[in-house]
This record gives C-alpha cells, sequence and structure tokens, in this order.
C-alpha cells in the first residue's frame, strides 16, 4: 500500500459532508438564478416545481427515458463491436467509480442531473426566451443542446451521444414548462448508466 493511499470507504467519509454542503450551496444559488431567468418569483417555482403529476408529464418521461435506453443500447453495441471506442469522459468516470463508488454514484445519478438542468435547461434556455415561437424554442433546443455536449466531451462521438441527451432533455422540458421533468429524465438516465 502506498503512503496516502486511501481506501474507497474512507476516501467516502471524507468527501462526502463536503460534496453535500458545496453541492447544496451550487444547487441553491442555481435555483435563485433560474427563478431569475425565468422572470418567477421562488414560491411559485417551488409551487410547480411540488405540484402533481399530470398524464401528459408522465408520458414524457417515460418517452424521454425510452429514447435515452434506446440510444444507450445502440451506442453500447457500437463499443462492444469495437465499432466506435469508448469516450475517454465515460472512461474517466469509471475511473473515478472505482476509487469512490458512492460518491461517484451520488454524483452522476443525482447531484450532476439537478445541477446541469438548472444551468442548461433552468437558466441558459429561459435567458434565450425559448417560448416566443415554436421555431424559436426549436432553434433554442438545438444550441442548448449543442452546447450540453460540449461542455461534457470533446470527442465527435461523445458529442452527438450527448447532443441527443441535451434535445430530449430540452424537449421535455419546453413541452411541459416544468424542470424537475427534464430532471427526473437526467436521473433516471444517469442511475442507469452507473449501475450499467
Amino acid at each position: 500500500m502506498t503512503l496516502g493511499a486511501r481506501k474507497p470507504v474512507d476516501n467516502m467519509v471524507t468527501v462526502l459532508p463536503t460534496y453535500i454542503v458545496l453541492y447544496g450551496v451550487l444547487i441553491l444559488i442555481l435555483v435563485w438564478l433560474h427563478a431569475r431567468a425565468s422572470q418567477t418569483s421562488m414560491r411559485a417555482l417551488m409551487r410547480t416545481t411540488f405540484s402533481h403529476f399530470d398524464r401528459r408529464e408522465v408520458k414524457l418521461i417515460v418517452l424521454g427515458f425510452g429514447l435515452f435506453l434506446i440510444f444507450q443500447f445502440g451506442f453500447d453495441f457500437l463499443v462492444s463491436a469495437k465499432l466506435i471506442p469508448l469516450p475517454s469522459n465515460v472512461q474517466e468516470d469509471q475511473q473515478a467509480s472505482a476509487l469512490s463508488p458512492v460518491t461517484e454514484y451520488l454524483t452522476s445519478a443525482f447531484t450532476a442531473p439537478i445541477v446541469e438542468e438548472l444551468l442548461f435547461r433552468g437558466i441558459l434556455m429561459n435567458l434565450w426566451n425559448y417560448s416566443k415561437s415554436t421555431k424559436r424554442r426549436w432553434i433554442v433546443i438545438i444550441i442548448v443542446a449543442a452546447i450540453f455536449g460540449v461542455v461534457h466531451t470533446r470527442d465527435l462521438i461523445a458529442w452527438l451521444m450527448y447532443t441527443f441527451a441535451g434535445l430530449v432533455l430540452g424537449y421535455v422540458y419546453t413541452v411541459t414548462g416544468k424542470l424537475r421533468d427534464s430532471i427526473l429524465v437526467h436521473m433516471f438516465n444517469n442511475a442507469i448508466l452507473t449501475l450499467i
């Protein structure tokens, strides 16, 4: 054993409290910025976030998750058949997961979807007034999805994968108008990917 090396559990115990505090503060700041960008009061934002789900929302969440699963199975087939290489960011996630599996799972399955949806759909899309017209909505969805892809990776294949994910998430958000729906789709997707 090398000097200064820690077991995964020890790493989790020391990192987890810091992780919770830092990401908690970041999420609160992003929620406030989302309310400002969407020109909504915090009270109205919380009311819509915790209101009941209607059938249309549930159908869109299931559709989004289904699209992610189909795309992911296709992507996994291409990687396993060695038709495309495993993107570098996925390799980095696998290495991080080996060091601290619980912290990596919390980051991938819970924190990242909340932070990313608040930033990309909640703030960016609202800053560009996505709801003015159908044409403008699709232009904003495509631009934000492309940015979402670039932020995640520089590999072309992985960029296409993340851009597709951004398109699905942007569509779900703009149709329902509730950020919680795109967050849930994102969480379901990342939770499954982290377990695979």
